[in-house]
């Protein structure tokens, strides 16, 4: 698994692009598609799980526009383990 941060035009919000799927979602409330023991996003078909640190930190930096390019489904949680989605 890889994430990386990239820099995004004015106004282009917090994004997770799914690198290995070619889609953007969009970090709104409106996308969110989950909350129990993490925070998931989806749109278009594509989900990205386990947000919300990774939105904290971004937040309390004062960033509002950055493209956050992961190649799975989940944020990495630095553990080295892949977690298994029961979805």
């Amino acid at each position: 698994m890889t994430l990386t941060l990239k820099p995004a035009a004015a106004d282009t919000g917090i994004r997770f692009r799914r690198s290995d799927l070619g889609i953007d979602i969009p970090a709104a409330v409106a996308h969110v598609s989950g909350t129990n023991h993490a925070t998931g996003l989806s749109h278009d078909g594509a989900v990205v799980e386990t947000v919300e640190h990774l939105l904290a930190a971004i937040a309390s930096m004062g960033l509002d526009n950055a493209v956050v390019e992961l190649d799975h489904r989940e944020v990495p949680v630095m553990d080295g383990v892949p977690r298994r989605s029961s979805t």
